[in-house]
């Protein structure tokens, strides 16, 4: 369905055709438009604070177990906990050892007691509340590491990476964690895009600093030889820019960033790619950054908080995605973008 909409801009007010709107911080339900899936179960936190399971292809709609708030759509990346027997009911966890490579690895917990950790890293950590989760990163030998707890720990999870993701239950084995992967194709995505000119806008919130090569949103043809895409990590290494855009037209790359300020982990973010034969536009809470390039006119779908090729998840939560469907001016991407 297409409707205008007013947005109020220094010189007056414009009126702008938007062709699509997904609200994922004020609903339970995802839209209808959204293909989602999971092949795994996972756990987030309910609309009352709560710790809960959902289910294998179940989208989960996270809320703040402190606030209550919602805080839209949570997409995560694949992960594993090593640690055995760390159990969902709150069961405290058991000291153990295990084999670990010279990686890193993030351990993470809720609780009010200590673990300390030896062997192959010598390091500490405490829990700061019930609800909460505590976490530290480390780089240890290939060797035997020993986890050694005192007190109450629970939800507690050791997996490979720099931050910790949502809590993964275990009883005798490692388990894993899919990845969340939320796209909008077929009919549900040619009822609204426009392939010669659009913009993109996209809120979301970083729970943490997301894998390099993630995105907050991407368009493109299911790979990443055509693809549009807007990030805020602070990991990105092949642009090596935060925030970024990044265009790539049948393997022509163009990005967009300039001095547009830093991303903010845990903060609300707007980014906005406004495109077009004439210029590539990339806004970001406010400022941004112009730069010419082609768009490519072979785009099928939408991933919501992964790159194109629906990997890279961005580990954090999406809260609202709206498509317009002229290019908007730079004056227009500073409005819609300014928080």
């Amino acid at each position: 369905m297409r409707m205008r909409i007013s947005i109020k801009k220094p010189s007056g007010l414009t009126l702008i055709q938007r062709s699509l709107r997904l609200a994922l911080r004020i609903t339970d339900t995802l839209d209808e438009k959204i293909t989602f899936s999971r092949a795994s179960t996972a756990t987030y936190y309910n609309s009352s604070g709560n710790l809960v399971l959902a289910g294998i292809d179940t989208p989960r709609i996270e809320y703040s177990p402190t606030t209550l708030q919602r805080e839209g759509l949570l997409i995560e990346n694949s992960s594993t906990n090593y640690l055995l027997n760390s159990l969902l009911d709150g069961s405290v966890l058991s000291t153990q050892s295990l084999e670990v490579l010279n990686q890193p690895y993030t351990f993470s917990c809720s609780g009010n007691g200590t673990v300390v950790i030896s062997g192959a890293y010598s390091t500490s950590i405490t829990g700061s509340s019930p609800t909460s989760r505590t976490h530290i990163t480390f780089t240890p030998t290939a060797d035997t590491l020993n986890i050694f707890v005192t007190g109450n720990i629970y939800w507690a999870q050791l997996e490979v990476g720099e931050e910790p993701t949502s809590f993964i239950p275990t009883e005798g084995s490692p388990v894993t964690r899919a990845a969340d992967i939320a796209y909008v194709h077929g009919t549900s995505f040619t009822s609204w895009y426009t392939t010669s000119e659009g913009t993109i806008l996209i809120e979301s919130k970083r729970k943490f600093s997301g894998t390099a090569g993630s995105a907050n949103v991407s368009l493109s043809d299911g790979s990443l030889t055509n693809e549009m895409r807007v990030l805020s990590n602070n990991k990105e290494v092949f642009l090596g820019f935060t925030p970024t855009a990044a265009v790539n037209n049948d393997g022509v790359f163009s990005s967009v960033t300039g001095t547009i300020g830093s991303s903010q982990i845990g903060t609300v973010s707007k980014l906005a790619l406004s495109y077009s034969a004439a210029a590539i536009i990339f806004g970001y809470n406010g400022s941004s950054s112009i730069v010419s390039g082609t768009p490519p006119t072979s785009i099928t779908r939408l991933y919501l908080g992964a790159r194109g090729d629906g990997s890279n998840q961005f580990n954090g939560y999406i809260k609202s995605f709206n498509f317009y469907s002229s290019a908007l001016e730079e004056e227009m991407v500073h409005a819609i973008t300014t928080l």
